[in-house]
């Protein structure tokens, strides 16, 4: 495993940072700085700086958006870091983007391959984009996974400018048991729990955008949500809630470090797990500072935000602009 940090003062700065830290973390992924690419096993992960431009819409207007878009595979939906402002906005608003300098932190770890990339800024916030590989038995696809805070489309650099909805919110949707939830950014890692019928059905027009994506290869419940072999209808919060939602204990005020196992809604009213993250775990942050590390054993864990602690509003809400008190901890 290995753990490197730094700082960045633009979102240039900040990829070249996230390549330069992935080749010398030494754990076999092969890094082109100049195409902007990464590859190790069955992952092939492109990422790039790119600007959604500026949309008009009913004499309202979106800023320009700025932002590091990752592509694994050939996966529906990207992630971004980045400008979060999609929703309309008076010309003189706010932007609601990273600010530089900005700090990155960077978690690389093998057996199997994960790999997480936070980025702090403005001393409370933080984006984040996470990739691996899962060693589960018996899926048919290649297991690889893809989540990060705000869900954009792969390609091109505009987003359907004929229907509101299309707007990927910067607005959070988090509770102890369910997260995400359309056109809003992220909640957390395999967070999300609400669906359209539509699934990727019209996600080209950016409809239907979700942050968490899988490789299973299997069917789902809702062939809508399925496309090459990848699906979004996978959850992994669904399973810990009760613990989640418990945490921290009210004897010592510590939290414990609740496993990652994800789940994705198959045919019949099945469910079949299809990952286990070894090297993340869901944990609530009320009594911990971001990048806080932990020893358990032989092991340290470093603590992170979703994107911004609320201890007044530690169970997070809808349409918000704070993460609660839900977080992670990473292996270091």
């Amino acid at each position: 495993m290995a753990y490197l940090t730094g700082t960045a003062n633009s979102l240039q700065d900040l990829q070249n940072a996230f390549f330069a830290g992935l080749q010398s973390a030494g754990m076999g992924w092969s890094v082109d700085v100049g195409s902007g690419m990464a590859s190790k096993g069955a992952i092939n992960l492109f990422a790039e700086v790119v600007n959604l431009g500026t949309m008009n819409l009913s004499n309202v207007r979106i800023q320009n958006r700025n932002l590091i878009r990752f592509r694994v595979n050939d996966a529906p939906i990207a992630q971004a870091v980045g400008d979060m402002t999609d929703t309309p906005v008076a010309q003189s608003g706010p932007n609601y983007g990273i600010e530089f300098p900005c700090s990155w932190h960077l978690h690389v770890n093998t057996a199997p391959d994960e790999m997480y990339f936070f980025v702090g800024y403005n001393i409370t916030d933080w984006q984040w984009f996470a990739c691996g590989c899962s060693s589960a038995p018996g899926i048919t696809g290649t297991g690889v996974w893809a989540s990060g805070t705000k869900p954009v489309l792969p390609t091109g650099n505009t987003l359907n400018q004929s229907n509101s909805a299309n707007f990927i919110s910067q607005n959070f949707t988090i509770s102890n048991t369910a997260g995400g939830q359309q056109y809003r950014s992220s909640g957390g890692l395999f967070w999300t729990t609400t669906f359209t019928n539509a699934g990727f059905s019209n996600v080209g027009n950016g409809n239907n955008v979700q942050a968490s994506v899988f490789h299973s290869g299997m069917p789902v419940v809702d062939a809508n949500h399925q496309i090459n072999g990848w699906t979004d209808y996978v959850v992994g919060i669904s399973a810990v809630s009760t613990h989640v939602s418990s945490q921290p204990n009210a004897w010592n005020a510590e939290s414990l470090l609740i496993p990652i196992r994800v789940f994705e809604n198959r045919p019949e009213s099945k469910w079949s797990i299809v990952g286990e993250l070894r090297h993340c775990r869901y944990f609530r942050i009320d009594n911990h500072a971001p990048t806080e590390l932990i020893a358990l054993g032989t092991d340290q864990w470093r603590v992170y935000p979703w994107f911004r602690k609320d201890l007044t509003n530690r169970n997070g809400g809808q349409n918000i602009f704070h993460t609660g008190t839900f977080g992670c901890a990473l292996r270091v």
